[in-house]
Parts: structure tokens; sequence; C-alpha cells
């Protein structure tokens, strides 16, 4: 992934733990994700949880190319989401298992051309000891 724009920053872990109900909260802020792909209709991952313990998140979306982008968001629920030049999408997911991102030039595909946008990620995940 090439980085278009210089949108990323450091990721802050912040670590909250409650004693009076013996568990501790993880919470980890992901500011941005570059994402530059061909305009080929192709769906790529652009992240996948690899815990047993998937993470709550909010989502947000923001497309910077003349491209359409189709996002799909895979929790509890499948969330899709088209987004148009300039547009962006937020949602909140439960048990966030993966991100896929499809990119589209109208009804032919155009390798030649290239979406971009970024990803902003929001995680969080509660665990007991």
């Amino acid at each position: 992934m090439a980085n278009e724009k210089n949108c990323c920053g450091p990721t802050n872990v912040v670590t909250v733990a409650d004693l009076c109900e013996n568990k501790k909260v993880v919470k980890e802020f992901v500011r941005c994700v570059p994402i530059r792909q061909a305009c080929d209709n192709t769906t790529r991952t652009v992240f996948q949880s690899l815990s047993t313990v998937n993470p709550d998140a909010i989502v947000i979306f923001t497309n910077t190319s003349d491209c359409t982008v189709t996002l799909s968001v895979r929790g509890t629920t499948t969330q899709g989401y088209t987004i148009v030049n300039g547009g962006s999408a937020v949602t909140s997911v439960t048990g966030l298992n993966q991100i896929a991102v499809t990119c589209t030039d109208g009804a032919t595909p155009t390798p030649d051309m290239f979406c971009t946008g970024t990803l902003e990620l929001d995680l969080t995940v509660g665990l007991r000891f």
C-alpha cells in the first residue's frame, strides 16, 4: 500500500483496570490506515482479526479518489456501504472480524486508475482476569 497522504500517526494503547468487576479493558486506537488499490472490481481484505476474541470497533472510511468504494464490515453481522468520491462511512460493529474494500470506476474495470482513502479504527477488547 502506498501512502498517498501521510495520515498515519502513532498507535495509542490504553489499558484500564476495573478492580470492582475484576476485569481489564484494552483499548487500541489505530488513527489511520492509508488505502490505495486499483479500480478493478477486486475485493481485497484490509483488516482481518487474528484473535479468538474479536474487538468491538468504530470504523470510519473516507474515500479520497474518483472511484466508487464498496466497504464490507463483518462482525456479528455484515454491513455494506457504497462510498462515492469525497464521501465517508461511519459504523460501529460488535465482534469485528474483517473489513474488505472493492474499488470500481463504472461498469468496466480500470486497473490503471486507483482508489485512495483512509481507514480509521477504534478497537476495544474486554478481558476478564
